[in-house]
């Protein structure tokens, strides 16, 4: 391995490490600068694939340009287009291209699988004493830390396949995942996992197994899951108090945000989070965005928004789903589905808070530009 390469793993996989952890935006960009510089450097050696989804992706980034003219304050929505879609695409187009082989795979998977295992330590050490969440955490809130949890537990899959002689190690890096993912409290999580189960057991149909066994499983998983976010959001309840589902203030949000939706459903009032408190000034309360990524960007961006992000999604699960379907080949097979876990968990997880955010957001990109990166040139050497 040249010094290059090497660079270029050791810059990569500071960038994966310092993601989820509050204050480190001066080193994410850094190592997101550098990163790209290495990449360029190299193009004409990494093999590069095709960039997946490329038209949709592209408008993506200049329809929001486009319609800066409509926005309040088009500074601040040029900001957060550079923020949280440039930088975005900047995370996958180096990960498409570093991803080249088994090796560089296993390593970045390494990497963000002990971090998320050491997160999660830290998180459930804090929890014990205070029997609820630290949303101090130098390992980030509730609502980002299960977003990170949800994003990575999909690539225990290809885990599986790349580290053979330490099944052990990665059931323990499992545990403490789905421990810390449920210690925060956060009701989703629970939803998302047993989604997530449930598409793993049925794009992977495990042979030999029978539907008895696998029933029993999934019953098992369900109960011992449920049990532990009962308990954990009864914790939650009793220290912070409890507020009933029927008072959930992310219901008396929705219908502000249809009513502002309904002011502007062709332009929105331009892109960033924060474009319904800019908007109306007036909101000053916690629910000062729409708690939805869906809706978000209709605020943004209109219905046309709203159209263009679930299409974003749509391609990346249609790319996964053609090479998990035309693979003989288990390991990629296991890896394509979970791309598909990933992007369903991440998506079913931003219906009720948006987390497609700054950090969570790049991680999201970078870890589809790895996944993607590694399968399609699997897929172009299995054609060729």
């Amino acid at each position: 391995m040249t010094l290059v390469q090497r660079c270029s793993l050791l810059i990569a996989s500071i960038l994966l490490m310092v993601l989820p952890l509050p204050h480190t935006v001066a080193i994410r960009v850094l190592a997101l600068v550098l990163a790209l510089g290495v990449v360029i450097y190299q193009w004409r050696l990494l093999d590069v694939p095709k960039v997946p989804c490329f038209k949709v992706l592209l408008a993506w980034l200049v329809i929001p340009l486009l319609l800066l003219p409509y926005a309040v304050d088009w500074r601040y929505s040029l900001s957060e287009i550079k923020v949280e879609i440039g930088y975005g695409l900047v995370g996958f187009i180096i990960f498409l291209a570093l991803s080249s082989n088994e090796q560089w795979l296993r390593f970045f998977i390494a990497v963000l699988g002990l971090s998320a295992a050491f997160y999660s330590l830290i998180g459930v050490a804090q929890f014990i004493p205070l029997e609820v969440w630290n949303e101090l955490s130098l390992v980030g809130g509730s609502a980002s830390f299960s977003t990170y949890i949800i994003t990575l537990i999909p690539l225990i899959l290809p885990a599986w396949y790349l580290f053979p002689k330490h099944h052990g190690y990665l059931i323990v890096i499992l545990v403490l995942m789905v421990l810390g993912g449920l210690l925060t409290g956060q009701r989703i999580v629970f939803i998302v996992f047993i989604a997530q189960l449930l598409l793993v057991i049925l794009l992977l149909k495990p042979q030999y197994v029978s539907v008895q066994k696998i029933l029993i499983f999934i019953a098992t998983v369900i109960i011992t899951l449920g049990t532990i976010a009962f308990f954990t959001i009864q914790a939650r309840d009793r220290v912070i108090g409890m507020i009933p589902l029927a008072e959930d203030p992310r219901l008396i949000v929705l219908e502000r945000t249809l009513t502002i939706l309904g002011e502007k459903p062709e332009t929105g009032f331009g892109f960033g989070r924060n474009a319904m408190k800019l908007a109306h000034p007036e909101i000053n309360d916690i629910m000062w965005h729409a708690h939805n990524t869906l809706l978000n960007y209709g605020i943004s961006l209109g219905f046309l928004g709203i159209i263009l992000i679930a299409v974003v999604w749509y391609c990346l699960l249609l790319g996964y789903w053609r090479i998990q379907r035309c693979s003989m080949d288990p390991f990629i097979k296991a890896t394509a589905v979970a791309g598909i876990c990933l992007v369903v968990g991440v998506v079913l997880r931003n219906q009720v808070n948006d987390m497609f955010h700054r950090d969570l957001s790049l991680l999201f990109w970078c870890i589809n530009g790895m996944l993607l990166g590694f399968l399609l040139r699997q897929s172009s050497t299995s054609n060729g």
